[in-house]
């Protein structure tokens, strides 16, 4: 997004801007209305003149020709045309939008599911045709964690978005918990000084992970043991 230094005075405010890929409005525009005509169809007449013909975001449109008209204040800059990035050939995978590290909400989108294809030109505002870059595009996998529908892929569980290589992941929080949770059950009687689980540790374990519960066994004082029954055997 463009800093406020970039923006134009009240006597021009279109601005092109982002190399031609973005444009945006920094106070309300001069439009002649038509009378019973569609505002946004004026405001769209209007960016033309002034050389934004693609691209258009008619939704901004209409919410900004609404604004105008009723007297609303408008928050500005407000951004009326993003043009189309160029893509380059894939091979087909999934395009994550979002940042790794951030917690990402169970079935929550986040990123797109593209076919192979060829490369794709861009367009600017401008109607500018971008070439396709030459570099094949890499996509990326999914992994644990992503479920992938035939057009968006969303997280499967709570947790945080990690990228692995080639691939994306969403670790889960309550995964995470219980394995945090083990390691403390089981690091605890030796933090303690102990080599003995306690009763109530074994309650513990029991309440907590709710299935089988393992112990160690020392086989130093097994092995005289087992030697003298193998012996016996032989």
């Amino acid at each position: 997004m463009a800093s406020s230094s970039e923006w134009p005075s009240a006597s021009n405010r279109l601005r092109i801007l982002a190399g031609g890929m973005e444009a945006g409005l920094a106070g309300p525009p001069d439009v002649e209305w038509s009378p019973g005509g569609d505002p946004v169809d004026d405001l769209r007449r209007w960016l033309a003149t002034r050389g934004v013909k693609a691209g258009i975001d008619d939704k901004a449109l209409g919410e900004l020709a609404a604004s105008l008209q009723a007297g609303i204040p408008i928050r500005w800059p407000v951004y009326v045309a993003r043009g189309i990035p160029p893509r380059g050939a894939t091979p087909g995978g999934i395009f994550v939008d979002l940042a790794p590290g951030i917690l990402v909400r169970r079935g929550q989108e986040i990123g797109k599911v593209i076919a192979a294809g060829p490369p794709q030109p861009g367009k600017r505002v401008t109607g500018e045709e971008i070439a396709p870059p030459t570099k094949p595009q890499a996509p990326h996998r999914a992994g644990e964690g992503i479920q992938v529908d035939a057009a968006v892929c969303r997280s499967a569980v709570d947790g945080y978005l990690v990228k692995r290589e080639d691939r994306f992941e969403v670790l889960s929080l309550l995964k995470e918990a219980v394995d945090r949770m083990s390691v403390e059950v089981i690091l605890r009687p030796v933090r303690e000084g102990s080599l003995r689980p306690s009763r109530a540790l074994l309650e513990e374990i029991a309440s907590e992970r709710n299935t089988t519960t393992f112990f160690p066994i020392p086989m130093d004082l097994f092995g005289p043991l087992l030697k003298r029954l193998t012996g016996e055997t032989k």
